[in-house]
């Protein structure tokens, strides 16, 4: 089966796991009308930005802020947008090219998944896993489990960065590492870690850590060097896509101590029961919540082959299997973590990598080393089939037949592995993982823990707003109403406004404001709270405004369950229409202010003379002075000047830009400069030299031979010493 050239090997198995993965995929496809992998966050915030940001590419125009989005205007400051990913900038700009946001979605995923896989196979390969095995461990690691049924349909970032953890394994699996594979462990790790999804870079940190660990137990220090030089330019070349937010954090809602309320915290037993392959294995976070997740056949057989691996006595000098181990290891621990450590939440996002890591290393492991067969091992690999099954059922005894299923699917894996020669144990487990993943789709087209919003597909629909396309708005909803009856009347969910004339003046980031985000009560989604409307009806005493003329808030959209009261307590805004559950209200007498300013102080004359994104031009004309309000929310690096002198820019009550002027006429000139943009220009720089420098160590390391070839899987003899 070994094509001349490994490289064609490669594509060859690659082409087998993406063949066996097809088949559950049109399942998946058909059954979910193309909306598989268009759910929940996806659709309430990435997609729209995604499609948003590729369309502002397309143009020459990098989007780094967009007015009237209130807390969500700051693309830059999120960092799984990737507004500095050159990857992401590929594809944002491809996934524009779509005008159905469901079918594009699911090709953006499908198209990850893909490299996932090849990643997966070429890792394996490099390994020197035997015959079939790398496509058993591309199509387990990718096309099954976690991060098909939730975090493609939902979670977009951590899809697209988990998807390049393989190929950093590949990079640090060289048996002798030269300069083209230094810098591509530089690139592996500069695109896992600039996709923003710091769960994956934390697990690229323990296996890298891993790696080097196990150069220095197994004589390779030079090795750990390169490695070193080079996922350390990786980091720095990927850090600005976080100094920005870093440089902002006191301004996010991203903070927080270590604090444990159990959500998403998975109880150990389940997380190793992930490794028993059945349609529905469930993740119980101590009774707070239970999440329906399928996983993957290959790496599901785990809990009963790991008894029967004819595991060498010098394990640890096979290359790969410290690295792999100690992954794993760390990642099981991470999985136990509290459900908040500072700006990170829910650590069951870890299972995503751990699963990839575990379906590695299974294969690399039968791929060589076999099974072993005593009365012994045989009773323990039973025993726990038989527990995992248990657990399986009791967190949902609803869904019996499918565990059924799946425990028998699982035990005929088991047998027919062991009975038959071992040219087709690969083709065995294969043919399992298409079965299992087939009965997934049909049982799960949907994962049932994540929501369809019923958000609109095609982009075309989001362009006939309610409101008459307003852009000094300010959208209204309350939580876990109809969203798809809402978007037919022309309101959206989230940051999909992103696609619409209108602007919501709120919408939705992971990185909101900390401030207007508190005052508004802004929750998941973009929803809010009867709070609100006291706040928008509040006097700023600076000003001796309402927060919602603060805030540019000419004409409010509301759902009718805000209505009473904004009509108590903001009767200058009269109803202009209605439509279903949803009014439109206007300021009677409208904003006679110019550009983005929202107060100025009586008698003073504002001309807006250039209102850009990150720039903006006003020619005032006063004899007093006084303070300028504006709709733009307060971040670190706003900068102004006066007639060409620096002023202060005041976060007026530490929501919105605000300047002083003196008792003079002149132009006055805002502009947004990110705080952090020094920092990444240093950071860049370093990455930079440290790439070249672990390129010019490894390429001198080989010329020298200074990197010796250890064992690898298949130069320990089968069951040698077990």
């Amino acid at each position: 089966m070994r094509p001349a050239h490994p490289v064609a090997r490669w594509l060859l198995l690659t082409a087998v796991s993406l063949g066996a993965a097809s088949v559950p995929l049109i399942v998946l496809f058909v059954r979910s009308s193309g909306r598989f992998f268009f759910l929940d966050d996806k659709q309430a915030q990435y997609a729209a930005a995604y499609h948003y940001i590729g369309n502002e590419l397309t143009q020459g125009h990098l989007p780094v802020l967009v007015p009237w989005m209130g807390t969500s205007a700051n693309l830059l400051l999120d960092p799984q947008y990737g507004l500095l990913n050159p990857v992401f900038w590929v594809q944002n700009i491809a996934f524009a090219q779509f005008s159905d946001l469901a079918i594009g979605s699911f090709a953006m995923a499908v198209g990850y998944l893909v490299l996932l896989a090849a990643g997966a196979v070429a890792w394996l390969v490099r390994l020197n896993a035997r015959g079939w095995w790398p496509a058993v461990g591309g199509f387990a690691a990718a096309f099954s489990g976690y991060l098909v049924w939730w975090v493609g349909p939902s979670w977009h970032p951590g899809l697209a960065s988990v998807a390049f953890l393989p190929w950093i394994g590949w990079a640090l699996s060289a048996r002798r590492p030269g300069a083209w594979n230094a810098l591509a462990l530089t690139a592996a790790t500069f695109a896992c870690l600039a996709a923003g999804w710091p769960f994956t870079a934390i697990s690229a940190g323990a296996l890298v850590l891993s790696n080097i660990v196990e150069s220095f137990i197994n004589d390779r220090r030079r090795d750990a060097l390169v490695v070193a030089l080079a996922t350390a330019a990786g980091a720095a070349l990927a850090a600005p896509t976080v100094l920005f937010t870093a440089s902002a954090l006191d301004w996010t809602v991203r903070q927080g101590s270590v604090s444990n309320d159990a959500f998403l915290v998975p109880n150990l037993a389940d997380v190793l029961n992930t490794a028993m392959a059945t349609a529905g294995a469930n993740i119980n976070s101590f009774g707070k919540t239970v999440v329906t997740v399928p996983i993957m056949l290959a790496g599901g057989l785990t809990l009963a082959l790991i008894p029967l691996l004819a595991v060498p006595t010098r394990w640890w000098r096979v290359r790969g299997a410290i690295t792999l181990t100690g992954t794993l290891l760390a990642l099981l621990v991470l999985t136990q973590s509290a459900s908040a450590v500072g700006p990170l939440r829910w650590p069951f996002r870890y299972l995503g990598p751990w699963q990839v890591v575990l379906a590695v290393a299974l294969v690399a492991a039968l791929a060589v080393w076999g099974v072993r067969l005593t009365r012994a091992r045989v009773a323990v690999s039973a025993g726990l089939l038989l527990a995992a099954a248990y657990v399986t059922v009791s967190r949902t005894p609803q869904d019996v037949l499918t565990h059924v299923v799946s425990l028998v699917v699982v035990s005929a894996t088991v047998l027919l592995l062991v009975l038959v020669r071992e040219a087709l144990r690969a083709l065995v487990i294969l043919a399992g993982g298409v079965l299992i993943l087939v009965w997934a789709s049909v049982v799960h087209p949907a994962n049932v823990d994540l929501p369809d919003w019923g958000m609109p597909t095609e982009v075309a629909s989001y362009q006939q707003p309610l409101g008459a396309g307003a852009e000094r708005s300010l959208v209204l909803y309350p939580a876990f109403i109809d969203y798809g009856a809402a978007a037919a009347e022309g309101v959206y969910l989230g940051q999909n406004y992103l696609l619409s004339p209108a602007r919501s003046g709120l919408g939705y980031t992971s990185v909101g404001q900390r401030q207007l985000v508190a005052d508004m009560c802004t929750a998941t989604h973009g929803w809010t709270c009867p709070a609100a409307v006291d706040f928008l009806a509040s006097t700023e005493p600076t000003t001796g405004q309402v927060w919602a003329a603060l805030l540019g808030a000419d004409t409010i959209v509301a759902h009718n369950f805000f209505v009473p009261a904004l009509q108590e307590k903001l009767p200058q805004w009269v109803v202009a229409q209605t439509s279903g559950d949803f009014t439109v209200l206007k300021l009677a007498d409208g904003s006679d202010q110019p550009g983005r300013v929202t107060y100025s102080p009586p008698g003073m004359q504002i001309e807006g003379l250039d209102v850009g994104e990150l720039t903006q031009t006003y020619q005032v004309d006063s004899s007093a002075g006084g303070t300028i309000a504006f709709a733009d929310v307060y971040w670190p690096g706003y900068e102004a000047t006066f007639n060409g002198q620096p002023i202060p820019v005041t976060p007026l009550a530490d929501a919105l830009v605000s300047v002083t002027l003196p008792a003079r006429s002149g132009t006055l000139e805002i502009v947004y400069h990110p705080a952090g943009l020094g920092p990444s220009l240093v950071s860049s720089v370093v990455g930079l030299l440290l790439a070249a420098a672990a390129a010019v160590v490894a390429a001198r390391m080989r010329r020298r031979g200074l990197s010796p070839s250890a064992d690898t899987l298949d130069e320990m003899p089968q069951g040698a010493g077990a």
